[in-house]
């Protein structure tokens, strides 16, 4: 693995503790970006299922040491947004900004369903039809606008740490 993979992993840690601590004092509409689930989907479009797996269990470990919610919770929740969202991997859109748009969104939904059901299963008190004004329709929005900037770099990303793959 080289220098490049460890400075992502410290990137992605980092995204974390920024995402956790930071950003919540920069709210827009009651809410503020999950840049975890954006970088997730963001590499599981990019490079696939396997390596969105591990940047979720990175970044789900981060948010979920520094949340108050069960251990756990945010990592299966971003499991779930990686598996949703690799599905367009495939896609047939020639678009890959449009590609990455649809697939926040779903990668979104998929996150808070998840994520939300597994606080209540757990005994926190979910009120559902607060979540769809309050929280779920917000973090679309922000989400999808930070895919649109955020989807380019990714992608040059990829493109600068992609190996070449050895010929026969």
């Amino acid at each position: 693995m080289g220098l490049i993979y460890y400075l992502f992993i410290a990137l992605i840690f980092l995204l974390g503790i920024v995402q956790s601590s930071l950003l919540p004092h920069f709210r827009l509409a009651g809410h503020y970006p999950d840049l975890i689930v954006i970088v997730v989907v963001s590499w599981s479009l990019l490079r696939g299922v396997r390596h969105g797996i591990l940047i979720a269990l990175m970044g789900g470990i981060a948010l979920d040491v520094l949340s108050g919610a069960p251990f756990g919770v945010l990592t299966l929740a971003l499991l779930g947004a990686v598996l949703v969202s690799s599905v367009g991997a495939a896609s047939f859109f020639r678009s890959p900004m449009l590609l990455s748009l649809l697939a926040i969104v779903s990668g979104t939904i998929v996150y808070y369903l998840i994520s939300l059901s597994l606080l209540a299963l757990s005994g926190h008190t979910i009120i559902w039809l607060d979540m769809l004004p309050g929280a779920l329709l917000p973090a679309l929005a922000i989400n999808t606008a930070c895919m649109a900037v955020l989807f380019p770099i990714m992608r040059f990303l990829h493109v600068h740490t992609t190996q070449p793959e050895m010929e026969w």
